[in-house]
Formats: structure tokens, sequence, C-alpha cells
């Protein structure tokens, strides 16, 4: 009797196996969209009908003619009507007032989806003591409660490099207030399933270490810089990896068709256009 039961429990578990091999390839490699988070509408069709670009200088293509609305259409495959980028390279300089405006035109776009990936960086950075900055990033995140779609956050940077260059050391949060406030910014788009959380801290120290693979591709090519001279702001090539960078990440990696190196020409023809 044993042997009978041993020997039925051996043809049951190798007929399972047999089932899952032969009827779930997808099992064995979870599909890309398995990291977006909980709200339904990321996993529409729709999500890039309007495509709306919030944010500072470097969604705003400092020292480019380009911006990081232009580049989202190249990597997407997207009609320019239907990406609006609402960014300002003066962002810095009244974060809370010009957030409040910049809603009032998210909310007259009414869009699909928002990509605010340096939105929260003046919330954080900027010239006030550092005891401050934790209430004024809180400030900044609540202004983007009134954005009912998917939205895509950037976390905080670290931009310390850039002092001397582009920035003071008084504007520059010291390193565990930059970690604390990166945390902040997790845990808020944690708490909203209509939030991807992006690592602009991690992505950023992972691309100072050197040529990273990029949807198969080394990235940046050649010798290109990602940063320009004032290490604050990405050339034209960094702009096209932070975009793709930040898709892949978050879970959209999978609308993406062209190769990145098809996406920066794509987006050099968009910028000679313009």
């Amino acid at each position: 009797m044993i042997f009978f039961r041993r020997t039925a429990l051996v043809l049951l578990l190798l007929s399972t196996a047999a089932c899952c091999c032969l009827g779930s390839t997808s099992a064995e490699l979870p599909p890309v969209e398995d990291k977006l988070p909980g709200d339904p509408r990321w996993r529409e069709e729709g999500l890039f009908e309007r495509v709306l670009v919030l944010g500072a200088s470097a969604s705003a293509g400092f020292g480019l003619n380009q911006d990081l609305g232009t580049v989202t259409s190249a990597a997407l495959s997207l009609d320019s009507s239907k990406v609006l980028t609402i960014a300002s390279s003066m962002f810095f300089m009244r974060p809370l007032t010009n957030g409040r405006t910049a809603m009032e035109q998210v909310l007259e776009f009414d869009p699909t989806l928002v990509i605010a990936i340096d939105f929260p960086f003046w919330f954080a950075y900027g010239s006030r003591r550092e005891e401050q900055r934790m209430g004024f990033l809180i400030r900044g995140l609540d202004l983007m409660d009134r954005i009912d779609c998917p939205i895509i956050v950037g976390g905080i940077p670290d931009m310390t490099a850039a002092i001397g260059l582009m920035l003071s050391a008084r504007q520059v949060p010291a390193i565990d207030t930059q970690e604390q406030l990166d945390l902040k910014v997790l845990e808020w788009a944690e708490a909203r399933p209509r939030v991807a959380f992006y690592d602009l801290r991690g992505s950023q120290t992972k691309l100072d270490q050197g040529v990273r693979e990029l949807l198969g591709q080394p990235w940046p090519p050649g010798k290109e810089e990602i940063l320009q001279p004032d290490r604050l702001h990405p050339t034209l090539v960094g702009l096209v990896g932070l975009c793709l960078d930040a898709l892949v990440e978050v879970g959209l990696g999978n609308r993406i068709e062209r190769t990145p190196t098809e996406i920066l020409a794509a987006a050099k023809e968009l910028r000679r256009n313009r």
C-alpha cells in the first residue's frame, strides 16, 4: 500500500511539472508589468494618451534645445501633441509658488500619466536651514496629491559635485539629510498605488561609476558625457538615459520599441525641428 501511494505521489508531481512546462512559459520570467504599482490605470492602453512632464531645469532641458517631454515622445514613439512639458529652469527661485502654478496647468491638461522626475528636487535642495528641509519637501509632495493619475516621481539625488559650479554649499543638504529626504519620497510613493518611485539617487550613482547597460546597449555611447560641465544638468545623452532608465525601472520598459541609439537620433531630429 505504501508503494502505491508513493507511486501515485510521484506521478502527480511529474504531471504537475509537465503541465507547468507546457502551459506557462511566461511564469518562468515575470513580465515587466509586475513591477508596476497596484493602480489598474498603469496597465491600460491609454496610459500614454496625454503625458505631462512636470519638474525643474533638468526636465526643462537646461542648456539644451530639448526637454524631457520631447525625449519621452521619441522614446515611446508618441505624437508630440500627446506630450506636454511643464518645467522651468527658474523653478528653484520659488518652488512652492511655481509648484502651485504648475498644478493648475496639470489639472487643466488632465493627463493620463505625469512624469515628475525632478519635481521634488528644489523642495529638498535650496537655501534653507537643514531642519526646515523635511517640512518643505512634504509641502512639495502634498502638491502632487492633487494629481489623480499615474505618476512617476524621482527621488533625491546627490548633486554635491555641483558645489562651486552651479550650486552653493548652502543650497545642498548634508548627505544624511539627502538620504532621509530620499526615503520620504519613497515612502510617499509607496503609500499611493498610482505613484511609481524612480530611484534617481541610485541610478545616478551607477552612472557615475561608468558605462552601464541600458535596454541591452552600453550607455552612454562612446565617450559621451551624461552631465554638462556644471555637473548638475544632463546632456542630451544624459536626458535620453534618464528617460529610458526611469521607464525601465518603474516597469514600463516593454513599451519602448526603439533602441537607445535610435531614440537619441530621433531626439536630435526633433530638436532640430523645434
